[in-house]
């Protein structure tokens, strides 16, 4: 049964997953990528376009679906970090939707006025409706 899920993550960091075809949550924490399974699809959003940033974004910046294979370690210039990852094809052709205007629309968004909540959690399962809701505005995004 296929599965979805947002992943939370800076701008920055979500390009290089998108360029490298993999994703990492949770700071590259092993339990969220033994969750995911081929098939299952994947929304990144970016509450900052840069890492440890103040710069506000709030967009879903990338879409995809899981490949084969298994979590494993990524390579990393630093030998004391070592993310668990997970090969993810992405969309291509997509634009970053602004999260403001599906505010109302999400069902994992319980309370509108604290909207982030949810993202604070830095990885979790949605609902296929609201997957496919924020496909579609990734779609139709300006």
């Amino acid at each position: 049964m296929t599965k979805y899920y947002v992943v939370v993550a800076s701008l920055d960091h979500v390009q290089a997953a998108v360029a490298g075809g993999f994703i990492q949550a949770n700071h590259g924490k092993r339990g969220p990528m033994t969750q995911l399974k081929a098939g299952d699809g994947i929304v990144c959003y970016a509450p900052r376009k840069t890492f440890g940033g103040t710069d506000a974004y709030q967009r879903f910046c990338a879409l995809g679906e899981v490949a084969e294979g298994e979590a494993y370690i990524g390579e990393m210039g630093d030998k004391d970090f070592q993310p668990y990852r997970r090969d993810v094809v992405y969309a291509t052709g997509l634009r970053h939707a602004d999260v403001h205007p599906l505010i109302d629309q999400l069902a994992f968004i319980t309370n509108p006025k604290k909207w982030g909540f949810p993202f604070m959690r830095g990885f979790f399962a949605i609902s296929e409706a609201d997957f496919n809701r924020i496909k579609t505005a990734m779609q139709y995004a300006a």
